[in-house]
């Protein structure tokens, strides 16, 4: 690794944090070069990523809140902002990148269940029932909360216009990475 270059550890290529390390890494390139001041890899889960980081033997990693939270809070690794658009019910007191001025920064994963393109109306009406009856419970809730993420639900429509959004919010990170789908 060159010198003066940061290795920012993440989960598998697939996962938005690494995706949103790729962005970071992206838009934080050398001045007047094609090169990048933090590269990344890969770590095989958040598990691994968390021993290394709390252990030192890694300067920096992306991961979900929820998997960083426990750590951050009882003070054994630093979280130092959150993409979301607004600050994290489980990290308080870590600012998001909006508020440190870098609001193209901004980005949430999504959990979805999607079914198959052609998949017959009504039973993907019966499915977004069943989905949004299973969302409403406070079990569902509690343990969305737990992982970081906030509940929230949408229609086929609102997910597949989400969808677009995020599309064209990673496409250019995606294809810079190299990254080919099989």
């Amino acid at each position: 690794m060159p010198h003066g270059y940061v290795r920012i550890r993440t989960k598998p290529t697939s996962a938005t944090p690494h995706r949103a390390a790729r962005r970071i890494s992206w838009d934080f390139r050398s001045p007047g070069s094609s090169g990048h001041r933090c590269r990344t890899s890969l770590f095989p889960g958040a598990a691994p990523m968390i021993v290394n980081l709390t252990g030192a033997n890694v300067a920096a990693g992306t991961s979900t809140v929820g998997d960083f939270a426990q750590h951050h809070n009882a003070g054994k690794l630093r979280v130092l902002a959150v993409t979301s658009a607004e600050r994290s019910p489980l990290l308080p007191n870590v600012p998001t990148f909006g508020e440190l001025g870098r609001k193209e920064l901004t980005a949430v994963g999504v959990l979805a269940i999607c079914l198959a393109p052609g998949t017959p109306t009504g039973v993907v009406s019966e499915w977004s029932a069943a989905v949004r009856t299973a969302a409403a419970t406070e079990q569902f809730s509690s343990r969305v909360r737990k992982l970081g993420f906030m509940n929230t639900e949408s229609s086929p429509d609102e997910a597949r216009a989400r969808f677009a959004e995020m599309r064209g919010f990673w496409e250019p990170i995606v294809k810079a990475s190299g990254f080919k789908a099989d």
